[in-house]
């Protein structure tokens, strides 16, 4: 699913997000409910995806932070419309091998981003915050370094897209990443946590409380 924050207001140290967010499962480490939205599972390189943040987000001279970085796709085609881009990841061999050709990459976790408050207009979370430690701290920080006016923008996984694409664990071994061959993540919680325990799954009724009342949601289709 694709979530767009419009229209942030100055007013966010009123509605801190402090503390953890319940995870579907045990935490990993540190990325409209229709059924089989087709938005939830593009692919990975950022070409359809960034085509689609296109129609709703403007994206030219503006300043730009990608969270979750890795070797730094989405920064460089972002830096096709601005200079002012930024990335961040937690594996500092992504960072150094991204930035042998990119500038503006730091190593810093979602929870923790060093930058000031209201730094960025437009905020990247591709498929990040199911696996930080903290998805509510993660979006406190996003929220704290966007200006007024500027967008969040966040894909995560669907609980109503009918197969778990992160992998599994099942005898004691991790299997994937690949689709689960089952409707995986239409069970109840627990079976669903016996078998991906590494990584959260989202409503939209549970992305709208994790934002609480900092910002305005667009659910983009």
């Amino acid at each position: 699913m694709l979530i767009t924050l419009a229209n942030l207001r100055a007013t966010r140290r009123q509605h801190g997000l402090e503390g953890g967010h319940p995870p579907s499962g045990n935490c990993r480490g540190n990325k409209s409910d229709s059924a089989g939205s087709s938005q939830l599972r593009l692919a990975a390189r950022p070409g359809p995806r960034l085509a689609f943040i296109r129609q709703y987000v403007e994206l030219r001279a503006k300043r730009i932070l990608d969270i979750g970085c890795g070797l730094g796709m989405y920064v460089s085609q972002f830096r096709q419309f601005s200079d002012d881009v930024y990335g961040v990841d937690i594996d500092p061999d992504k960072i150094a091998r991204a930035g042998e050709w990119l500038p503006n990459l730091r190593v810093a976790p979602a929870e923790e981003l060093p930058f000031a408050d209201d730094s960025f207009d437009v905020i990247l979370l591709n498929e990040v915050i199911e696996h930080v430690d903290d998805d509510r701290r993660a979006i406190s920080e996003a929220h704290r370094v966007v200006a007024p006016g500027g967008h969040i923008v966040v894909y995560a996984p669907n609980r109503l897209y009918p197969f778990e694409t992160h992998g599994f664990f099942f005898g004691g071994k991790y299997h994937g990443p690949c689709n689960l061959p089952i409707l995986a993540n239409w069970v109840p919680d627990f079976v669903r946590n016996y078998f991906a325990p590494h990584v959260r799954i989202y409503t939209q009724g549970d992305v709208t409380r994790l934002f609480g009342a900092v910002a305005h949601l667009s659910w983009l289709r």
